[in-house]
């Protein structure tokens, strides 16, 4: 009997040993990381953010140079004209430009432009310039410097030029002549000097 229980005990205690034996090892390191995953579709656009408060108004721009658009330039041929008086055609003399529009009138004596009317004198020249203006004409008389009927000789004059500058404002008649008169007063241009005229609007001399 006292045999038996030992070789009880011999076969438990290898049981325990097998036991033991089969339990689980230490945990081993960690294996290298797998490869990234496919990117995801792209998720929809989000809502448009509130626009900015509007910028401060720059710096007004320097006013541009005049343009002589609305200015016709007429040159006419004075070498003929002779005796108290003159007239030329001039076709672009309507009413209406008569009427609101600033009309400059010259003569030449093929060294000097002059303008006119003008008194005797005035220009080296011993005759003055009367000017009365009608529709599609311009009449020319001579005067002495006491106001007597004067007589020019072929020759004496060379050439003439009309110009004519529209009236840009809506009033009409006297006004609007004026306004185009005062503009070139206060542009510092003096309409008696031909020359300053034709710089202010770019026109040939």
């Amino acid at each position: 009997m006292k045999k038996f229980k030992n070789i009880l005990m011999i076969a438990l205690m290898s049981f325990a040993l097998v036991i033991v034996s089969c339990s689980d090892g230490d945990t081993g390191p960690a294996g290298p990381a797998g490869p990234a995953g496919a990117a995801g579709p792209t998720g929809p656009a989000g809502a448009d953010g509130a626009d900015g408060a509007a910028g401060a108004d720059g710096v007004d721009g320097v006013d541009g140079v005049d343009g002589n658009a609305n200015v016709q330039n007429i040159t006419f041929d004075a070498s003929t004209f002779e005796g108290t008086f003159d007239q030329v055609t001039i076709t672009q003399l309507t009413q209406d430009v008569l009427d609101n529009d600033g009309i400059l009138v010259y003569l030449n004596d093929g060294i000097r432009w002059f303008p006119v009317p003008c008194p005797a004198d005035s220009f080296g020249f011993p005759f003055g310039v009367d000017v009365n203006l009608a529709v599609q004409l311009i009449i020319f008389d001579y005067v002495d410097g006491s106001g007597n009927n004067a007589s020019i000789a072929a020759g004496d004059l060379d050439s003439g030029r009309v110009i004519i500058i529209e009236s840009t404002t809506t009033t009409s008649g006297k006004t609007s002549q004026q306004q185009v008169y005062d503009r070139l007063r206060e542009a510092g241009v003096n309409v008696n000097d031909y020359y300053a005229v034709c710089d202010f609007y770019d026109i040939a001399y």
